[in-house]
């Protein structure tokens, strides 16, 4: 479970910028979540607080428990295995072919070979690239190269998965797709959080969808109602 507890959020700079106040949501394990609001409502710094990126100004981000801001630098590593991310530039290390990208992430965590050897392939698999394994990024459509992302973020199993606009770049059908991929894999028991802009992909799932603004949550909304407000 995912709780923020009175957050507030200040960056202290030429300008001080509050960017989140009293900031509450409880997540629930196995939820699919589409967080949205426009540029400033403070979604980016929802990610930095979750991911220990940057530590609350007061209150409280927990994840199972655990208060996230009172973890120490060498602590996080080993946190943030808990999640899976991926981004809407795709962040693929352009190098390496689609296996290789895949593979860093067991690497990350000292898998053996024989199991990467394994785990690769039916990753990729799942996500239709069995084919694609020798490719490199360039090779690969926008579609592709975001599902080779997606495989590398739930490679190593993580509880949560955090899809920062992972739509972002792709047509109507690419994204259709990835967020048909997201919605397996939250079917597996993996909790999903989902923060984007794109209104109208958001439209065709029911989900739950928080809506943010100027750091506060504006709505909580899920089939059915509204769950908070």
């Amino acid at each position: 479970m995912i709780e923020f507890r009175r957050v507030n959020k200040i960056y202290e700079g030429a300008v001080r910028a509050q960017a989140l106040t009293d900031f509450n949501l409880t997540i629930g394990d196995g939820e699919f979540i589409f967080i949205i609001g426009d540029s400033g409502a403070g979604k980016s710094t929802l990610i930095k607080l979750l991911m220990g990126e940057e530590k609350a100004t007061s209150g409280s981000v927990l994840v199972d428990g655990v208060n996230v801001g009172k973890l120490r630098s060498w602590q996080l590593p080993k946190y943030r295995r808990h999640f899976g991310v991926i981004f809407q530039d795709f962040r693929l290390l352009q190098n390496y072919t689609v296996f290789e990208n895949v593979a860093f992430a067991q690497r990350v965590v000292s898998a053996s070979k024989k199991g990467m050897l394994k785990r690769v392939p039916r990753i990729l698999s799942v996500v239709g690239l069995e084919e694609k394994q020798k490719s490199y990024p360039s090779q690969l459509s926008g579609g592709e190269q975001q599902r080779v992302a997606l495989a590398r973020a739930v490679v190593n199993g993580p509880q949560y998965l955090l899809a920062d606009e992972p739509t972002g770049n792709l047509d109507p059908a690419n994204s259709l797709e990835v967020m048909r991929l997201l919605e397996d894999f939250n079917r597996s028991g993996t909790t999903v959080i989902v923060v984007t802009h794109d209104a109208a992909m958001v439209d065709q799932f029911r989900k739950r969808v928080v809506t943010m603004k100027d750091g506060q949550v504006l709505s909580d909304m899920q089939e059915g109602g509204y769950v908070h407000a």
